[in-house]
Order: C-alpha cells, then sequence, then structure tokens
C-alpha cells in the first residue's frame, strides 16, 4: 500500500514538473489586413512606374510577414467599378474600399521624382564615365476605421553605376534597379517603425527569459529589441465609462531564439517584468560611437642633447639644442564608432593626445579595437575587454638653435634662433579592462584601466623652422624622445545610434 501511495505521489511530482516547463498560453500576434494601391506618377516618365512601384511595396510588405496583403485583382475591380484614376484617388475612395473588401489599413503615394543623369567622367583623371538614378515618392498610410492618413513621407532611393565595362543602356538599367532595392530597404524600415510589432509577454520563465506568441511565422528575427510596458488599472467614471491606465515602462528584452510561431527574449532591463506586459518592437540602430578621454602614459625623460657644428670651416658657434620637458602621461580625447554586435563589437578610433598640452608636443592616436562585452547583471552591467591594434603619430617641438647659425655642411645651415620639429610615428598593442554601467537603452558610461606597449619612435621628418639647404631635412640622431609604452586609464560615454 505504502509502495502505491509512494508511486502515484512519484507520478505526480514528475507530471507537474513536465507540464510546467515551456507550456505558454498567451495572446498571439494577429497579422493586419492591409491594401497597397498602385502609386501615381506626377513625373510622367514611364507609365509603369506607379504600378513598378506598387509591386516592390507589395512584395516588400508580403516579405515583412507582418501582415495579410488584400489581393490585386480584388482592387482592381473596385478601382474599375468606381471608374476611379489613381490621381484623383482620395482617403474616402480608399476608406469605401476597406469597408467593401475587409481591410484595415492602405498604403498608397505618388511618384515625385524620377531621374536618370549620365556623368561622361574624366580621361585625364582616369575617371570612368557612370549613370546615377533618384528616386522619390510619397508614402501614405490610411486607417480604415478613423478614415485619417497615419503616415505620410517622402522616401528616397540612390544609385551609381560605373560605365566603364558597360554600355549607356545596361548601365541605366542596372542603376534604376540599384535604385529601386535602395528605396525599397527605406521603405521597409519605414513600415517597420510605423507597424511595430506589440504583443502580450505569455510567459515569464525562471531563468530570465520571456515566451512571446510570435516568431519566424510574422517576420521576427534574433537581437531585436522590445520595450516593456503596464497598463495601469483603469479609472471608472461615475457615468459608468472606463477610463484606461496609463502605460508605464517596465524594462525591455532582446529576442534571442526565433521558432516557427513563438520567440524567446532574454531580459536585458527591468527585474519586475511579468506575464501579461506588453512588449513593443523597438527599432534599434547597428551602430554606436563613444567619446572616452584617457589618460595614458606619454613619457619624456626630459634630457637634453647639444650638436655643435659640423663643418669647421663655417663653425661660428651654432649650437644645435634637442630637448623635451619631462612628461610621465598625457590627457587625451577620442571618438569611437563602430558595428553593434552582442558579444564582440569590432569598431575604430581616432584620437587627439595632448602631450603637455601643446606646448612643446601632442599627437594623433588611431586604433582598431574588438570589445568583448559580458553581462554581470542583465545589461545593466557589462564586463568590457578590450584588445586594440594602434598608430600614433606625434609632433615634436624638439629644440632650438643658439650661439649662432648651426651648420651641418657646408652648404646647409640652420639660422640662430630657429626651432626645430620632429614628426614620429609609433606602432603598438595593448588592452583594457573595465566595467560599463547602462544607464538607459541607448546610453551608458564605461571606466577601464588597460597596458599597452608601442615601438620606439619611427622618424617621419625632423626639420627647421629656418633652415637653407638642398634636402630641406635636419640629419641628426634626435634619439628615442618619447616612450608611450605604459599604463593607459579611460572613461567613456556610448551611445546607440
Amino acid at each position: 500500500m505504502s509502495m502505491r501511495i509512494l508511486l502515484i505521489l512519484c507520478f505526480i511530482v514528475f507530471s507537474s514538473y513536465l507540464f510546467s516547463q515551456d507550456v505558454v498560453v498567451g495572446e498571439r500576434f494577429e497579422k493586419e489586413k492591409i491594401a497597397i494601391y498602385p502609386f501615381a506618377d506626377e513625373v510622367n516618365r514611364y507609365a509603369d512606374e506607379g504600378m513598378k512601384i506598387r509591386e516592390l511595396v507589395e512584395n516588400t510588405v508580403v516579405n515583412m510577414n507582418r501582415f495579410v496583403v488584400v489581393d490585386r485583382e480584388n482592387l482592381e475591380v473596385y478601382l474599375k467599378e468606381k471608374e476611379l484614376q489613381l490621381a484623383g484617388l482620395t482617403t474616402e475612395d480608399i476608406v469605401e474600399g476597406g469597408e467593401l473588401i475587409g481591410y484595415n489599413k492602405a498604403i498608397f503615394g505618388t511618384i515625385t521624382r524620377f531621374n536618370t543623369i549620365y556623368e561622361a567622367g574624366s580621361f585625364i583623371y582616369d575617371i570612368p564615365p557612370s549613370v546615377s538614378t533618384s528616386i522619390q515618392i510619397v508614402i501614405k498610410v490610411v486607417d480604415v476605421h478613423t478614415g485619417k492618413i497615419l503616415y505620410s513621407s517622402r522616401v528616397e532611393g540612390h544609385s551609381k553605376i560605373s560605365l566603364q565595362y558597360r554600355n549607356r543602356y545596361s548601365g541605366a538599367r542596372i542603376a534604376v534597379d540599384a535604385a529601386y532595392e535602395d528605396l525599397m530597404g527605406n521603405v521597409k524600415s519605414k513600415l517597420r517603425n510605423i507597424f511595430k510589432i506589440t504583443i502580450k509577454i505569455a510567459d515569464v520563465q525562471r531563468n530570465g527569459k520571456v515566451v512571446l506568441l510570435a516568431g519566424d511565422d510574422i517576420g521576427m528575427r534574433t537581437g531585436w529589441h522590445f520595450k516593456v510596458y503596464r497598463q495601469g488599472d483603469e479609472i471608472v467614471l461615475s457615468d459608468g465609462n472606463v477610463l484606461k491606465g496609463n502605460l508605464s515602462p517596465v524594462g525591455s528584452i532582446k529576442i534571442i531564439s526565433v521558432n516557427e510561431n513563438y520567440s524567446i527574449g532574454k531580459i536585458s532591463r527591468g527585474l519586475s517584468i511579468q506575464k501579461g506586459d506588453l512588449a513593443t518592437e523597438t527599432l534599434k540602430g547597428g551602430l554606436f560611437t563613444s567619446i572616452y578621454v584617457n589618460y595614458a602614459s606619454y613619457k619624456s625623460d626630459g634630457s637634453r642633447k647639444v650638436f655643435n657644428s659640423r663643418d669647421s670651416a663655417f663653425n661660428y658657434g651654432g649650437k644645435l639644442n634637442i630637448e623635451l620637458p619631462k612628461i610621465d602621461y598625457s590627457l587625451g580625447v577620442h571618438f569611437k564608432i563602430g558595428y553593434n554586435a552582442s558579444i564582440f563589437t569590432p569598431n575604430f578610433s581616432i584620437g587627439l593626445l595632448f602631450g603637455d598640452y601643446f606646448q612643446t608636443t601632442w599627437g594623433l592616436d588611431m586604433r582598431f579595437n574588438i570589445d568583448m562585452n559580458i553581462p554581470l547583471f542583465y545589461d545593466y552591467i557589462m564586463l568590457n575587454i578590450t584588445p586594440y591594434f594602434g598608430v600614433v603619430t606625434t609632433f615634436s617641438k624638439i629644440g632650438y638653435v643658439s650661439g649662432g647659425d648651426y651648420y651641418g655642411s657646408s652648404f646647409d645651415y640652420i639660422r640662430d634662433g630657429s626651432r626645430i620639429y620632429s614628426d614620429n610615428a609609433m606602432i603598438g598593442a595593448g588592452g583594457t579592462v573595465g566595467l560599463t554601467f547602462n544607464i538607459t537603452d541607448t546610453f551608458g558610461i564605461s571606466g577601464a584601466v588597460g597596458y599597452r606597449f608601442y615601438s620606439p619612435p619611427l622618424n617621419i621628418s625632423t626639420y627647421a623652422s629656418h633652415y637653407y639647404s638642398f634636402n630641406n631635412e635636419v640629419d641628426i640622431d634626435i634619439g628615442d624622445i618619447l616612450d608611450l609604452t605604459g599604463i593607459e586609464y579611460s572613461l567613456s560615454f556610448n551611445f546607440l545610434l
């Protein structure tokens, strides 16, 4: 008897565990029914361009997978019955069509520019001839239920094709197709911004993941971001009318897995996200920028070298004095831009090194960085590991002539009182480790410390302010005037575009 009870209890526990895993019941994303009308052609370029753009927009909308597109033949029948011309199509006509055919939204518009321009190029400068195409349309979205235009915007597409190995006709056709492709990419971005996916969260799991009942069937993709909102309490008025509560932001999620009819998102911000909260698609750019200040090794030991005139026949006591003040560290300001990836983020930065605050030396710092971002606490706190390769070019006022003109030879001399300048390059590599605190979804602050190794200075040029010579160079061995190897500290302000 006790064995039977034990088996029953084990079965209940196992069943409850089994059926509690990933079993969700929630709201499914409902595709909106939409109609796409031909575009009126105001430029009268070709008679079929309005139909062509309508076909391309329709293909773009279908491939987005979040709409049910009305059959084109039904719209043609409606237009013929109403004897409507595209140029005279009004919002009222589109609303009436929606009531008859049964769509909720409609897209229509006008072609306002369609130019193809040939450029002859230049034989002298080896610039081949080319052809460029520019297309501009006005796209409008109408809400059938309200009868209002929800959205109206100009959208453009551009292209430029070389005719070096093509004739004008084939080049023009390729340019038009490329401009159409660019135009449709911009149309897709506009439509994603207008028709954002909005759906209730079906389930929140213990591991910080959420389930949305919208997947590949509506065009969901990994890496997409959603803002999460919570509906406030309803307000019941004395007359019985009910006012919906305000939507309050509670966090954000990032899609990490997409299946046929559902997606898994990871909570990136917000500790109180719960089942039933409203997730709305947020369009984040693929680029990020940073402005960061660093304080890094920029060493000059302050030693001094003196060179006497070399040609004794013209030695009037002139001396070449090489010296830099003692410097240990330099402040720098850098601008960084790169592609915003999940973990590995390649980017490029360029910076201005202050040296001794531009009194005698300063530099330009160019780097190729690979940021590795590891979440420590959701997306609030990230561990950053950044190896980099860099080239620094320094510009220094390294000395002066005193006591008379300095002669390098019988024909080369530097006038007394002249300043000596030296431009040098250093190649190096380094790395930093730090923490990023993301204050919002698009702004964060980072602090890091690291170490770098740079080669001795490779002299580009050493010259004087007043120099009389056949080769315009000061031929002296100035030695390693600067050393950039050492510790680096940085503070960064990050922006997601």
